[in-house]
């Protein structure tokens, strides 16, 4: 059982872009945490940006332990998930995870693949702040 809980909420008046992150726990155990983006403003061209950090949690935990994956939510006529290489602003989470997968390494790793779309279905379920429902 999944619970995500909303850890902070940020918006950027310069740029426009509104950011949430939240932590992830899995049967009462700290799983992952997530930090999403999105552009206010019209919707012409949406898209949510997803950094998800996963690997070890709790104590003695380090960054070391744990990996960035990039994913992106694109609201077309056809919306839906793609994971993604990251881009430069995976740069700010490497506090959080040291390593930065490839979307080939991702796609080539069956069970973070599935963990990856496992814990978006739970964002997407649980994350209401996140305006990426038409």
């Amino acid at each position: 059982m999944f619970k995500i809980i909303p850890e902070g909420e940020q918006t950027f008046e310069r740029t426009q872009i509104k950011r949430v992150w939240s932590l992830v726990y899995k049967d009462d155990s700290a799983y992952a945490s997530y930090y999403a983006e999105w552009p206010l403003g019209p919707r012409a061209e949406f898209e949510v940006r997803i950094h998800i950090v996963l690997g070890k949690w709790g104590d003695g935990a380090i960054p070391a332990h744990r990996f960035l994956v990039f994913v992106l939510y694109r609201d077309t006529p056809k919306p839906g998930f793609m994971i993604a290489d990251a881009d430069g602003g995976a740069d700010d989470y490497k506090a959080l995870g040291s390593r930065v997968l490839s979307r080939e390494a991702v796609l080539a790793d069956d069970e973070i693949k599935r963990s990856v779309f496992e814990l978006l279905d739970q964002i997407w379920d649980q994350d209401h702040r996140i305006k990426w429902k038409s």
